[in-house]
């Protein structure tokens, strides 16, 4: 991994920084427990398959290596740790590429700058800091994307299709097909990428071998993922389709609050840099600035674009934009370069709030947050849901595994087999955690832990596991279970704090609601 950064120039400053965010990193790894992504993901490495229902494979391919050496936090977090650290070296290279391309004569300090802004852009997005341990498909996709850039660059820089190499064409064809692996969405930046090409070499290169060898590369890459959805009646890409059409009416003032969300959760620079205008060159060295700001926006925009008119329907999550914004960096840090008095200091400012933004969340991480629950909050259950805890997201990650222990004495003691949870954000880690154990959602839908576990049997009873953070009405409704007895509660302690508690129900006699029903 540190040959990445070998024929990279960096400062004292530079090194210890990356240094510092990599202890931070590691250090939380070890510290706070799987969150529902990671802990989905780890079972995706349990239950090794061609695809699975959500996601193509690449996620649980590459986490099984790291699931089979140890099945700890700190050992499932070592891919995204090393994919965050390949990213970087990614971005500096893309850098880099760039600098060189656009600038006549080299000039070291600016370099230096160049370099720099482009490590602080990184390392202080808040929310890149969560997908530096918490592995989820956008965390590999990111570097796949990075990839992705610097072969099409390369690409680009032949004058005609005729010098173009085969390398080049079947590097790219690997990579679009490795990102096709990781994650549906890449399609966008596939999509990107045969636009720049289309307009670098002409409808002619519709005709040429290397186009179709490096097409078929790819077909060959995702090939298992079309196996696999054969298999299964075309569930993911079902899915996928109904998940990007949303469950309500398409709303601009949703994609205002997403755009908002994403100002927050990567830090305003990146948007700054999109727009902001710079200082005119007065040394002349900057020679394809116009080059370079067509080839960033239409390889990032459209994803970016898509993704905020999707958030419109309310299904749009705010890491799915990770590898476009991510993308942009070394032409933000490029432009930082030109910035004029003013918009410096306008810069700075931002990236102080970026710092302290990313302080911010690191201690929240560490500490669950500074809410506990107090008088009836501390016992209320199922029955009592008007009287829900006030919510604290920080709270997720911790207690889940005293759960999922205590779920396994229970099975025990009351002699069950099965745990049910009404919600898939609490089947992940009660899975992972009491694992071997079966884990089904009392859901009408049909899901991957129905592929994984199976479906409740008619009059079968189960441990049923809610909890106080996102709590449920006992599922006793027509079609679900004939009774729920409540039988213990778990508090979640964390530095003398009751941050959240658990209730384990036994429910009796299931009826076969919805795709529940034994087939």
């Amino acid at each position: 991994m540190l040959s990445f950064f070998k024929n990279i120039e960096l400062k004292q400053f530079e090194k210890y920084l990356i240094l510092c965010a990599l202890c931070i990193h590691l250090f939380l790894a070890s510290y706070i427990g799987l969150s529902p992504d990671e802990a989905h993901y780890a079972l995706y490495a349990k239950f090794l398959d061609w695809s699975y229902y959500d996601h193509p494979p690449m996620v649980g391919w590459l986490q099984y290596i790291f699931y089979k050496i140890n099945e700890s936090e700190f050992s499932l977090r070592i891919l995204p740790t090393l994919s965050w650290l390949l990213s970087l070296a990614l971005i500096l290279k893309m850098t880099q590429k760039i600098k060189k391309d656009s600038i006549k004569q080299r000039v070291d300090h600016t370099e230096n700058r160049w370099i720099r802004w482009s490590i602080l852009i990184f390392i202080f997005s808040p929310l890149l800091h969560l997908l530096s341990f918490a592995l989820v498909p956008d965390t590999l996709l990111i570097p796949l994307v990075l990839l992705m850039m610097i072969c099409t660059w390369n690409l680009l820089e032949f004058e005609s299709y005729e010098k173009s190499t085969w390398k080049s064409w079947m590097g790219l064809g690997l990579v679009l097909g490795l990102a096709g692996l990781t994650k549906y969405t890449s399609i966008f930046f596939a999509i990107s990428i045969a636009y720049l090409i289309l307009k670098q070499f002409g409808l002619k290169i519709l005709l040429t071998v290397k186009l179709w060898t490096a097409f078929v590369i790819a077909l060959v890459c995702i090939s298992p993922v079309v196996y696999w959805n054969q298999q299964h009646d075309w569930i993911s890409f079902n899915y996928q389709l109904n998940h990007a059409a949303g469950s309500s009416e398409w709303l601009l003032r949703k994609c205002i609050v997403f755009l908002l969300v994403l100002i927050l959760a990567y830090g305003p620079l990146f948007f700054m840099g999109l727009f902001i205008k710079t200082a005119p060159d007065e040394q002349g060295n900057f020679i394809k600035e116009k080059k370079i700001k067509s080839f960033f926006f239409i390889f990032s925009l459209p994803s970016l674009i898509i993704l905020i008119f999707l958030s419109g329907r309310g299904s749009t999550l705010p890491h799915w934009a990770a590898p476009a914004l991510v993308a942009v960096i070394p032409y933000i840090a490029f432009k930082c370069e030109k910035l004029g008095t003013y918009n410096l200091k306008i810069f700075n400012t931002a990236l102080i709030f970026q710092v302290l933004s990313s302080l911010t969340l690191i201690v929240f991480l560490y500490t669950a947050g500074f809410g506990q629950e107090t008088g009836h909050e501390k016992t209320f259950n199922s029955h009592q849901l008007e009287k829900k805890s006030k919510n604290n997201p920080f709270a997720d990650l911790y207690g889940w595994s005293e759960a999922g222990e205590r779920a396994i004495d229970l099975l025990k003691k009351y002699e069950l087999n099965k745990i049910a949870v009404t919600n898939w954000t609490l089947a992940s880690r009660i899975a992972w955690y009491a694992r071997p154990v079966p884990v089904n959602i009392i859901d009408p839908h049909h899901d991957q832990f129905d592929i994984w576990f199976g479906t409740i049997k008619v009059n079968e009873s189960i441990l049923w596991v809610d909890w106080s953070m996102m709590p449920f009405k006992s599922p006793i409704e027509q079609g679900q279970f004939e009774s729920c007895e409540l039988i213990e509660q778990l508090p979640i302690y964390h530095f003398n704090r009751q941050i959240s508690h658990f209730n384990f129900s036994k429910c009796s006699g299931w009826q076969g609601g919805g795709n529940q029903l034994e087939k």
